[in-house]
């Protein structure tokens, strides 16, 4: 029953309470130097198109093929959970900056190749393409920073074309550009 609690009834992923758990967990491991992790913010780019043009039925299918992607494309310790509607966040335990931005494009690429068709129709809807953010604990943070920074870098994601994944490290590139 427990379980059931801390699952997204529609995409098989972990849930935000879930989330709350396992970062506090990783963090509490990090503060006592047993290990380290990165944060991916995930968000469906024009999710709302979905929903307003063919109806919430798509849009949950969009969110249930972008959990799939998720399951498939994260391995061993790492954990995934739906964020809060179409956000996606995922935790990856002693992974760099580096692995987790290749780890992202590798999500990223998966979730792109899928086409989206209405059955009764056979109209061609497109593909769900999907922006991301990434960052990494480092001294001084908090559960709440670590996951501001992978935030901030999904909507430099998004701000520069979507479907892309952007890091704390283009943040501070940015800045130092100004």
């Amino acid at each position: 029953t427990e379980r059931e609690v801390l699952l997204d009834a529609l995409t098989g992923l972990n849930n935000r309470k879930a989330f709350d758990r396992k970062i506090k967990e990783l963090y509490e491991a990090f503060e006592n130097n047993e290990g380290f992790f990165s944060v991916i913010m995930m968000d469906i780019d024009f999710f709302k198109k979905f929903n307003d043009q063919y109806g919430h039925h798509i849009g949950d299918e969009v969110l249930s093929i972008v959990g799939s992607g998720l399951k498939k494309n994260l391995k061993g310790k790492d954990f995934s959970a739906r964020y809060g509607g179409e956000e996606f966040i995922a935790l990856l335990p002693n992974t760099t900056l580096h692995n987790a931005c290749v780890v992202a494009d590798q999500i990223r690429e998966e979730i792109s190749k899928k086409r989206l068709k209405i059955k009764k129709t056979g109209q061609t809807i497109g593909n769900i393409t999907i922006s991301m953010g990434a960052s990494k604990i480092r001294k001084g943070d908090s559960v709440i920073s670590v996951v501001e920074r992978a935030d901030a870098a999904l909507y430099m994601a998004k701000d520069s074309g979507r479907n892309n994944v952007k890091s704390e490290k283009d943040l501070e590139l940015a800045k130092t550009a100004t």
